[in-house]
């Protein structure tokens, strides 16, 4: 989703968002999510949050661990960003 590093550097909190989206699409844990984002647990924690709030992720239990997993609000979040990034780009 990302390009170069300066873009890693000054990621934006919708962009956070959007990683976080992105990467729990499937079905993740926390530890998985947070590693895949590139976050502090105290950013990821803040983040979760937010996207919980806003009912963009849900948590489900599986056999032994619960399950961060893209909700269909979310699904509309990310495609409504990714197509407005693509309208800045061009």
């Amino acid at each position: 989703m990302r390009g170069s590093l300066e873009e890693n550097i000054r990621r934006g909190s919708l962009e956070i968002v959007a990683d976080l989206l992105d990467a729990s699409c499937h079905g993740v844990r926390k530890t998985e999510l947070i590693s895949r984002c590139n976050l502090s647990f105290p950013q990821f924690k803040k983040y979760l949050q937010l996207a919980l709030k806003a009912n963009l992720i849900t948590l489900e239990n599986a056999e032994s661990c619960i399950l961060l997993k893209l909700s269909d609000k979310g699904k509309e979040f990310l495609k409504a960003y990714q197509h407005l990034k693509t309208l800045l780009e061009h």
